[in-house]
Formats: structure tokens, C-alpha cells, sequence
């Protein structure tokens, strides 16, 4: 799972077994260590849609239904706005393609195929 946060958007891509385990009603998480602390963030189903920030990680939360919906169908991405204190927060789950132009380093062996790779 990949995580990019720009002003007040969260966007995760997540890979084709990510999305299974999802699915299954399991949790997707991920760290990294940031001079001696760990930051992490996790992804898992929910009665509501929601995000927290607890002890270096963050939680976001989505919809049940909707992330099995989704996880079975052609469907990109899962977009949803969370009112908040400083704004509303914009929330994108989507699924990982495989680049269109070859990465050497980068392992895509688990990403979706790229629908825009047969033109």
C-alpha cells in the first residue's frame, strides 16, 4: 500500500491481494522508521467512514460495503470527503496499476493491469 498526503487529501493505491485481504474483512498496514520513531498507517472496514491519529499511526477507516463493492468490481477508486475541524478532508482508496513505462527497481508483479497498456 502506497500513501501520499498533499494539504488535505489522503491517497492510498493498494495492490491486487491488499484489496483481497480488505475484502475479507482484514487490515492493511504499513510503517517505515523516521529517525528512531515508526510512523505507520493501516487501512480496514468500518460501520462509518473515518480517520484517526493515535501514537504515530494513522487509521483511516472506510465504509464496509463500499470497499467490498468496490473490491469486486472494474472500479478505480473508493473518493469520499470527511468534514474536519480545518476543512473538509478528501480520501482516495484506489487500486495500484502497473506503470506504463518500465521501472527496473520496482517490483509490479501484484499491481493491476494497466487498462490503458493496450493502446
Amino acid at each position: 500500500m502506497k500513501l501520499r498526503i498533499k494539504g488535505n487529501s489522503i491517497r492510498l493505491r493498494l495492490l491486487q491481494s491488499e484489496v483481497a485481504t480488505l475484502a475479507e474483512g482484514g487490515i492493511v498496514k504499513e510503517s517505515t522508521s523516521l529517525q528512531g520513531a515508526s510512523f505507520s498507517y493501516q487501512l480496514a472496514a468500518s460501520d462509518i467512514s473515518k480517520v484517526e491519529l493515535k501514537h504515530n499511526t494513522l487509521y483511516i477507516f472506510t465504509q464496509d460495503d463500499q470497499l467490498k463493492s468496490w473490491a469486486t468490481s472494474e472500479d478505480v477508486g473508493i473518493y469520499s470527503t470527511l468534514p474536519t475541524e480545518n476543512g473538509d478532508l478528501r480520501i482516495t482508496i484506489e487500486k495500484d496499476f502497473t506503470c506504463l513505462t518500465s521501472r527496473p527497481n520496482e517490483d509490479e508483479t501484484d499491481n493491476y493491469p494497466n487498462p490503458k497498456a493496450s493502446h
